[in-house]
């Protein structure tokens, strides 16, 4: 193993010590079997990092999108992922913001509280010991 490699595989280490997603690994475990040295030296820039790979891949994600739920081919995904360590310098990432959108307030007429009969208390029946329930008794009341 070349010490270019080597250095790269050293980085990326370190970075994967830390608490990561699965799509992380997946990058991770893609750029350790490369042997491309242009890709190599791109994973040792100071700002590049396999987090900020995943959110590149997301935000190219995006645009890739129909409007419906897309599914995008691993050869596209590993391409994206070669051109963020490669490239000089990064285009601006697009993340889409989910819109909020607040519902004008529709004013209705106030209801007016409905009067409520008060029923008498009944005595609840409680039988003694020794007594024995009947359930029919209970329709009764």
């Amino acid at each position: 193993m070349n010490q270019l490699k080597e250095k790269a595989l050293e980085k990326m280490l370190a970075e994967m010590a830390d608490k990561h997603s699965r799509m992380e690994d997946t990058i991770h475990n893609w750029l350790c079997t490369q042997e491309d040295d242009e890709l190599l030296q791109g994973i040792l820039k100071d700002d590049r990092s396999i987090k900020e790979c995943k959110e590149y891949c997301i935000s190219e994600a995006y645009k890739y999108d129909d409007g419906e739920s897309t599914g995008v081919p691993d050869e596209v995904v590993f391409g994206w992922i070669r051109n963020y360590f490669v490239v000089e310098e990064l285009p601006k990432m697009e993340k889409k913001i989910p819109a909020v959108v607040k519902a004008p307030e529709i004013k209705t007429k106030e209801k007016k509280p409905q009067k409520t009969k008060k029923q008498p208390n009944k005595p609840q029946f409680t039988p003694e010991e020794g007594e024995q329930l009947d359930l029919l008794d209970f329709l009764n009341d």
